[in-house]
């Protein structure tokens, strides 16, 4: 599956803009939802400022501005992927999921962007929960190319290998990994930072230097070669 027709982004907060960019410059008539105009509003800047910041990077690319409104069953209609990206808590991710399972098709895949909520948990009160899977966003979305693809305990395996599909065709990496707490890219990040506080606490080094050791040694390193390809080699 290539980077569906119409992508449609329920939530237009910190990660939704981006988002809505990465699609967008992918090909895809994107529509972004949210109950307030005032978070729309600010979306639509939000929005502005990841696409120049895209446009910069990468050059620029012809695409169509989401449709940004409060309308959910309209921002649903005819969609081929569902990126749901509300507030982090399982009750109004919930009702989120069962509004949008009453507006699409059964083979429409629902993902969700969530970055702590088992998926499993989260697909429990859903009608089709064959077709849900986590699509995790590292933020900021437009800047990051790899995203999580986490799969529930009901997940279908056709739902898995579209979303890797979709992440790859807008030229991202997709990572698949078994369901757990926080998800391998946090876990990885708090086991880092949790060194560096006890580092900074126990008088070691300095904040500073500690943000330059991490920056331009651990990071710079680890941005070319990834810690197991590192072991390898040591």
């Amino acid at each position: 599956m290539t980077t569906p027709s119409i992508v449609t982004v329920v939530g237009s907060g910190i990660m939704g803009p981006g988002i809505a960019a990465v699609m967008a410059r992918a090909g895809a008539e994107v529509r972004v939802y949210d109950i307030s105009e005032d978070a729309l509003e600010r979306a639509r800047i939000a929005y502005d400022r990841a696409l120049a910041v895209l446009d910069d990077l990468e050059g620029p690319v012809e695409s169509v501005p989401p449709v940004l409104g409060t309308d959910i069953d309209a921002a649903l209609a005819g969609t081929g992927l569902v990126i749901e990206a509300v507030p982090e808590r399982i009750d109004i991710k919930r009702d989120v999921l069962a509004r949008i399972e009453a507006a699409v098709d059964d083979d429409v895949i629902v993902a969700t962007n969530t970055s702590g909520i088992p998926i499993t948990e989260m697909a429990a009160s859903m009608r089709v929960p064959g077709r849900f899977v986590g699509m995790h966003w590292s933020n900021p979305p437009h800047l990051i190319p790899m995203i999580e693809v986490i799969p529930g305990e009901q997940t279908e395996q056709a739902a898995v290998d579209a979303m890797v599909a979709i992440v790859e065709g807008i030229g991202y990496h997709a990572v698949v990994e078994k369901e757990i707490a926080g998800f391998v890219e946090n876990r990885v990040l708090y086991a880092i930072m949790r060194e560096c506080i006890a580092l900074v606490q126990e008088g070691i080094v300095s904040e500073r230097d500690l943000d330059t050791a991490v920056k331009w040694g651990i990071g710079y390193k680890l941005s070319v070669v990834g810690p197991m390809r590192l072991l390898d080699m040591a």
